[in-house]
């Protein structure tokens, strides 16, 4: 059976594709539809090679006035932006603000998600509420000095699937599984000192 190799070059990884002469068009098309939903950095990263050896000819430059190919969409090499955080006044009085660092330090968490919650727990507390915006988030993380996940959207719903809190509308919700998980799951780090 006479076949065609296709090989594809995707800088990290290579793979070969064997099939008939007659599907050479076919596997091609499927494999142009394929890169152009990955957005490639480079549309050249996919070389067709026969299996004589010859690499397939190099697509004709495109004439003045004929219709274009859509345009593919490069991603950014760049890191991703920062979502930039409002600091809001949460109402909280100096007394309340020490509370709240001490009973912070006091669980010392360390992953994003136990942030979140103890955070939020504390504010549910201290604000009688339950729900909390991003912004209100931010701005209670910085009452302990500590920085801010840089996407705390993204840490709402690790918490909603780990069965940590849940999250609607662009916000964190505070229940009573947050408040279990806070006050008997999460260790108290500082050690008591000895009578």
């Amino acid at each position: 059976m006479d076949s065609s190799r296709i090989t594809v070059d995707l800088r990290a990884r290579t793979f070969e594709i064997e099939v008939p002469h007659d599907k050479v068009d076919a596997v091609l098309d499927r494999l142009e539809d394929f890169f152009s939903m990955a957005l490639p950095e480079e549309p050249e990263a996919v070389e067709a090679v026969e299996s004589s050896g010859a690499a397939a000819p190099s697509p004709v430059p495109e004439e003045e006035g004929a219709p274009k190919s859509p345009e593919v969409r490069k991603r950014s090499k760049g890191p991703s932006k920062i979502k930039a955080y409002d600091l809001v006044d949460l109402g909280l009085s100096t007394d309340q603000r020490n509370s709240f660092r001490d009973r912070y330090t006091e669980k010392n968490p360390a992953q994003q998600s136990d942030m979140v919650a103890v955070v939020g727990y504390l504010l549910k507390e201290f604000m009688n509420k339950n729900s909390f915006s991003q912004n209100e988030i931010h701005s209670a993380i910085k009452i302990v000095n500590k920085p801010t996940p840089k996407n705390l959207l993204a840490v709402f719903g690790n918490m909603k699937r780990d069965g940590i809190a849940d999250y609607a509308d662009s916000k964190v919700v505070i229940n009573s599984l947050t408040e279990d998980y806070v006050n008997h799951h999460m260790a108290s780090k500082v050690k008591k000192t000895a009578k």
